[in-house]
């Protein structure tokens, strides 16, 4: 087994509370086979798994959060003078949805 997929096995079974071989373990990594497939998977989604409920979907979903706040760079205040600007702090958050979403960015003017 490759080494990254013995990991995400490792993660999903720990999180889950199951050994690593157990069918649910089994079902989960079939259903969603790498982590970039779990991004923006929902409670719903994650409970069609046999032996995967709402307490078990729901401690999955906060270690989704949790990675995702560890691989968001802190940022100094960040001014937005262009559209290119305004692209530029959002375009890594968006390239990971596999959905459609809306954003709203509100600007404030600074009249110096």
């Amino acid at each position: 087994m490759e080494h990254n997929a013995h990991l995400y096995r490792t993660f999903i079974a720990r999180t889950l509370r199951e050994n690593i071989e157990s069918n649910t373990v089994n079902q989960f990594v079939k259903r969603f086979s790498t982590p970039h497939d779990l991004l923006d998977t929902t409670q719903e989604e994650l409970m069609e798994i046999h032996g995967v409920g709402k307490v078990k979907a729901s401690q999955i979903i906060s270690a989704i959060e949790i990675v995702k706040m560890l691989n968001t760079p802190r940022q100094a205040k960040t001014i937005i003078r262009s559209p290119k600007d305004a692209y530029e702090v959002l375009h890594n958050d968006l390239a990971l949805k596999n959905r459609e979403y809306s954003f709203a960015c509100f600007l404030t003017l600074r009249i110096a």
